[in-house]
């Protein structure tokens, strides 16, 4: 694993792991998720070959909903989630052997490597830990992840999600993952007003910041939309 990760990856909000592309980068992704992911990992820290990330930050140890760690690998960020169930983790290390065994070639196996990574929130159980799994990935996808056919059908699991995302944020005061959210998302009006009305009003001041914000500029695209239709009937 790289030691000497790109600049911008050590200011993600959570532990990093710069993996390098090399024959053994898929080796390297396995041991992480062996050591850090599932219910009964790194109980005995003396067996645990990572204490430290690749910025040198400590690696948070899984609570029982687990937490997130990213790994940098070809330039790319994918998250992963800590607390998995033994069976998503055997089913997790099914699609490593798969990986490993019958994906030939360094551009092949970086695409398998890749769709697998961006997978990764199917296997979260917690519900409300899944849409932060999820809309993190988006956020971190560059336009050819977005464009392909995972990137394709997380986007519409987000869409799908967001309005219970959205007041989910609120009530929770997780101000990072309304942010994220309402980065990624083309969220209605009427539902960022009934979020604010429920949870926001008495929300942290950066949650609430954040979702008058949101109205106000949803207001702003409405009436700019409203004004080209005007201008369509007019022409015509």
């Amino acid at each position: 694993m790289d030691k000497n990760g790109q600049k911008y990856t050590s200011n993600l909000q959570m532990s990093v792991f710069a993996i390098t592309d090399d024959r053994k980068a898929l080796r390297s992704i396995f041991r992480i998720f062996i050591l850090y992911a599932g219910q009964h990992s790194c109980m005995y820290e003396s067996s645990c070959l990572f204490s430290l990330d690749s910025f040198g930050k400590e690696i948070k140890r899984p609570s029982a909903s687990g937490n997130i760690l990213a790994l940098e690998y070809c330039g790319q960020i994918f998250c992963v989630h800590l607390g998995l169930t033994e069976k998503d983790k055997a089913e997790i290390t099914k699609r490593f052997d798969k990986i490993s065994f019958l994906v030939h070639g360094k551009q092949r196996r970086k695409r398998a490597i890749w769709n697998f990574l961006d997978s990764l929130y199917k296997y979260v159980n917690d519900t409300d830990m899944s849409k932060i799994v999820a809309v993190t990935t988006y956020k971190n996808m560059n336009q050819e992840r977005k464009e392909s056919k995972n990137g394709k059908e997380l986007k519409k699991y987000l869409d799908t999600i967001a309005p219970a995302a959205i007041s989910w944020c609120a009530s929770e005061n997780d101000a990072e993952a309304l942010k994220n959210l309402l980065d990624v998302c083309e969220i209605k009006h009427e539902t960022l007003k009934n979020a604010y009305e429920m949870y926001g009003v008495n929300a942290d001041t950066q949650v609430k910041a954040y979702l008058l914000d949101a109205i106000g500029n949803n207001r702003f695209e409405a009436w700019l939309s409203d004004i080209k239709k005007d201008e369509d009937v007019f022409d015509i």
